[in-house]
């Protein structure tokens, strides 16, 4: 990599009808003097019944917002439109990656020792060591979470049914992998560390925590995998009296987690279930005297 130009791996994030979709790319940045313009090239790979990748290119002026670790917002000009203003998001996988972007897009130049680091990101990702993750700190002074780079970590398997429960755990870590949350107000994109909009001070939804910890609990879910057959846990043939001991916990665990929450979906369902009519006095010690003189014959 020359100065004036700069490559890493990331995600891209573009706004669309409202919604943000989510694309892992590898994007390139070139500086365009004649115009003071960055151009940006994006390519994705495509879903599996398709063949190919998908190529994003933007134009945009060296201003960006820092929207919370490793995170930016950037008002761009699509090729295609050149004359509309598109709203794209960038994250980064690492903090060194995102200093060595905020260092071209303002100097529009990069070091030849900071290139090589950031090339260095293979597609397993970036592995911090525990030396790292102790400086890793958030706007709050919290430590990184570990989590989102366990998730990165691909160990290697052999049988086939090993592979399709990570395939199940994979598609569930998607929906965990939540960075942003748009405000209903003006839409603006803020980081999900931040309670309130950065723009308009408009509180954040709830419906995003509550997404966030539905995603959580699918994925537990999908860790653990029933035996059709009742299987003892370990050895071939068993009696199964550890399966159904883990069986009888999960209900316990599913029955007291059960909490019908009131919305405006199931106010009539909570409107049967708890009526505002309640017995009169009267109604009430018949119905006792009633009870009492049939339990006495």
């Amino acid at each position: 990599m020359n100065e004036g130009s700069f490559q890493a791996r990331g995600t891209l994030f573009i706004l669309d009808n409202c919604e943000w979709r989510q694309y892992y790319v590898v994007m390139g940045l070139v500086s365009d003097v004649k115009t003071q313009r960055i151009i940006l090239t994006a390519r994705s790979k495509k879903r599996k019944e398709e063949e190919g990748e998908e190529e994003f290119v933007y134009r945009f002026r060296p201003e960006i917002q820092n929207k919370g670790p490793r995170a930016y917002v950037i008002r761009v000009e699509s090729s295609a439109k050149s004359t509309e203003k598109e709203t794209i998001a960038l994250r980064f996988e690492t903090d060194n990656i995102s200093k060595k972007f905020e260092q071209f897009v303002n100097t529009w130049k990069v070091s030849q020792a900071n290139s090589c680091s950031s090339m260095n990101t293979g597609a397993q990702g970036h592995i911090a060591t525990p030396k790292e993750r102790t400086h890793h700190k958030l706007h709050h002074g919290q430590q990184l979470n570990d989590k989102w780079a366990l998730d990165r970590i691909i160990i290697p398997t052999s049988t086939p049914t090993s592979t399709s429960k990570k395939k199940k755990v994979s598609n569930c870590n998607k929906v965990t992998k939540i960075f942003f949350w748009s405000c209903p107000s003006c839409l603006q994109m803020n980081d999900l560390e931040y309670a309130t909009c950065d723009a308009c001070d408009t509180p954040r939804p709830s419906y995003v925590c509550n997404d966030t910890q539905s995603g959580e609990r699918t994925c537990e879910n999908a860790n653990h995998s029933t035996d059709p057959w009742g299987g003892g846990g370990g050895g071939v043939g068993g009696s199964g009296s550890g399966r159904a001991s883990v069986d009888d916990s999960r209900d316990n665990k599913i029955s007291s987690s059960h909490i019908m929450t009131l919305t405006s979906a199931n106010l009539e369902m909570f409107t049967n279930m708890c009526p505002s009519k309640r017995p009169t006095i009267e109604q009430l010690l018949g119905s006792q005297i009633k009870f009492w003189v049939q339990r006495a014959g």
